[in-house]
């Protein structure tokens, strides 16, 4: 049985590396119209530096 789903992970700020950048980011959920199927895009608040301090 699969695990159910947290309703407030989309809301859970993490750090993303992307491109050798650290960025504050959230997953949000979006569902492709065509197949059905259900993707999550990242959503970028600001960089984060080595000590995981915010910059917006």
């Amino acid at each position: 049985m699969a695990r159910p789903v947290d309703p407030l992970a989309q809301f859970r700020v993490k750090p993303h590396v992307t491109k050798g950048y650290v960025y504050a980011s959230t997953q949000q959920p979006c569902v492709d119209p065509d197949t059905g199927k259900k993707s999550y895009r990242y959503v970028h608040w600001g960089s984060v530096d080595e000590n995981l301090k915010f910059f917006p």
